[in-house]
């Protein structure tokens, strides 16, 4: 799906396993094609599934409103969840050959696509898991699982009349696309459950962020972040203490050379973990799975270990900044380079082995690639003798299929984006630069308690959270760092004394340097935080994040503010105690240890790997 917290995700996945030597076929919006391309992949465009901006989801659907609130969830399930799935199934199907599909598990035509393909197919959770269980209230319901009889009893309820819903509202359209394929229903009131993969579902996080449930299918993995590591800005170059003749140095104002690039030959999972105890240039070693602490469950917060010394593993700021920082006058102009690099949920792309045939395909510039896919873009299939002969996917495109194209291209052209008819030659990619910082970077070092305020790139209304936090801590010994998911900082107004500003920055560099976390409850954004050791307080008020909410704090890694537009008072008194009790932090601590073991993307496509050769 073409939302940004998705996008990271998948496109991440997408960056390994072109790493490892595999064609891959993006499917996703115009607006995020050059993240996927600019690895390596070849780009299938939406065309019967209507696309749209992220960032404006109401211009193209109006009935979503600002998506706040119970109906503006349901009129997103109904128009873009359910409301986009034909036309994906579409897409996917008159593009195949494929060998296997990997989805977001949001993205329901790309489900029933795989079954009605016949192929394996992965899941990837880009929330939390959905799966319904006997033993777990249904999803959404606004309190945590029960423990003792009467609770169980009021969840067994609310899973009753909720599969109830589902049968009447959800099944009938799901079973409609699937009858279309040639797909028989699923099993009633479960939600979605029946587009989930049985063959893989990869599940970002781990235990310690998921409800126990003793129905958990063998097949789902947790494998922590599927994220790939931001690159540390370069230093500039120490002047000669002589000076130097210009005409003398014809290679002093070069491109940094290879030694200079950042390393992606080390797993993205790793490279992408910082030392909190200690940062260096090189990536800290997993921990001994020995040593790993239990987070199947959360232990009461009182009970944590360690709790009387807070800063025992506190991170030195001001050697993080050292190594992380660059020089001012070094920095490119942030305004004139915006990157996917500098998005919280960004992917970086590492550099992917050359291919075989150099020339990569634009699925939406080639429409003859639609109808008839050249092997030089499919993935190795004539190299499988062994396999099932798949349908020809020529006889199964829509003659209509390929007029939508130009209004899709025009999109592309509204975005800004480089949509050009003619082959996409890309014989080894680029390596991503490296973030511009801001001037104000170094302040960091400085300050006793740094606190963080995001609301992600969705639901992105300054007023709902960023304001509030604000004007909360304004008075507070702390230094705020505020995102703005995109926006122009300057659409906050004056900020207080103590606060900075950005549109976006890289949370791999700065999440190092952060003491608590005040966010909308992005799933990405959550995960990064506690990747990092960070405490949250989330403010979840739509779609998933009121879910993301209760999990943290249930986990005990930060509190639940129970509402997507909270007081300011309220936001300073929870900073103010995640801040104050160390056992919060521990279990931060714990739970990022937890995420790091997991593994993420390296797990994630040794996991897909697997599938393949089964």
């Amino acid at each position: 799906m073409p939302f940004a917290g998705h996008v990271g995700a998948m496109s991440a996945v997408s960056a390994e396993l072109l790493r490892r030597g595999h064609e891959v076929v993006a499917y996703t919006g115009a607006k995020y094609r050059d993240r996927f391309i600019s690895a390596g992949a070849t780009w299938l465009p939406w065309i019967k599934a209507t696309d749209f901006d992220d960032a404006d989801v109401a211009a193209t659907f109006p009935q979503v409103g600002d998506g706040k609130g119970f109906r503006g969830t349901q009129a997103n399930a109904e128009h873009i969840v359910l409301g986009t799935a034909p036309g994906q199934i579409a897409d996917i199907m008159a593009a195949a050959l494929y060998d296997l599909l990997v989805t977001d598990q949001v993205a329901l035509g790309a489900a029933i696509a795989g079954q009605a393909l016949g192929i394996p197919w992965v899941t990837i959770t880009v929330t939390p898991l959905s799966l319904t269980s006997r033993h777990l209230p249904p999803l959404g319901m606004p309190w945590s699982p029960a423990t003792g009889p009467l609770g169980r009893a009021r969840d067994a309820v609310a899973r009753s009349v909720t599969s109830a819903a589902y049968r009447r509202i959800t099944d009938p359209t799901i079973n409609r696309m699937r009858a279309d394929v040639g797909l028989g229903p699923v099993p009633p009131g479960h939600l979605f459950d029946g587009l989930y993969s049985t063959d893989l579902i990869i599940a970002q996080g781990v235990p310690g962020l998921e409800y126990p449930r003793p129905d958990l299918p063998p097949y789902v993995h947790f494998v922590g972040r599927l994220a790939q590591p931001t690159p540390k800005p370069d230093p500039a170059p120490k002047p000669d203490p002589a000076p130097r003749d210009p005409s003398a140095q014809p290679g002093a104002s070069a491109e940094p050379g290879p030694a200079t690039q950042p390393d992606v030959s080390a797993s993205p999972a790793v490279a992408a973990q910082p030392d909190k105890a200690a940062q260096s240039e090189a990536p800290a070693p997993a921990p001994d799975a020995a040593a790993q602490p239990d987070v199947s469950a959360p232990p009461a917060v009182a009970a944590q270990p360690n709790a009387a010394q807070p800063n025992a593993a506190q991170p030195d700021k001001a050697a993080q900044l050292e190594a992380a920082a660059p020089d001012a006058a070094a920095q490119p102009d942030a305004a004139a380079q915006p990157d996917a690099a500098v998005q919280p949920d960004a992917a970086v792309q590492p550099d992917a082995p050359a291919k075989p045939d150099a020339a990569k395909s634009d699925l939406a510039a080639q429409p003859d690639a639609v109808a008839q896919p050249d092997a030089a873009v499919q993935p190795d299939l004539a190299a499988k003798p062994d396999q099932a002969a798949k349908p020809d996917p020529g006889a199964q495109v829509d003659p209509d299929h390929l007029e939508d194209l130009a209004s899709h291209l025009a999109l592309a052209a509204q975005l800004e984006l480089a949509a050009q008819p003619g082959p996409v030659a890309r014989s080894r990619p680029a390596a991503a630069p490296a973030p511009a910082l801001p001037d104000w970077w170094a302040e960091l070092a400085e300050a006793g308690t740094v606190v963080h305020v995001t609301q992600g790139t969705l639901d992105m209304d300054p007023d709902d959270l960023l304001r509030p936090t604000l004007a909360g801590l304004a008075d507070q010994d702390v230094l705020v760092v505020c995102t703005t998911g995109g926006a122009d900082p300057a659409t906050l107004g004056p900020l207080p004394a103590n606060a900075r500003a950005a549109a976006f920055l890289p949370h791999d560099l700065l999440l190092p340097l952060v003491d608590v976390m005040v966010t909308n409850g992005g799933w990405g954004g959550v995960l990064a935080a506690l990747q990092a050791g960070v405490p949250l307080v989330v403010a979840g008020g739509s779609l998933d994040k009121p879910e993301v909410a209760r999990r943290v704090a249930w986990s005990g890694a930060g509190i639940d503010l129970r509402t997507g537009h909270p007081k300011a008072d309220r936001i300073a008194e929870a900073v103010g105690r995640v801040s104050a009790d160390p056992a919060f932090r521990t279990r931060a601590r714990e739970l990022g240890a937890a995420m790091t073991a997991a593994g993420g993307v390296s797990v994630a496509v040794d996991l897909i790997e697997g599938l393949l050769k089964r």
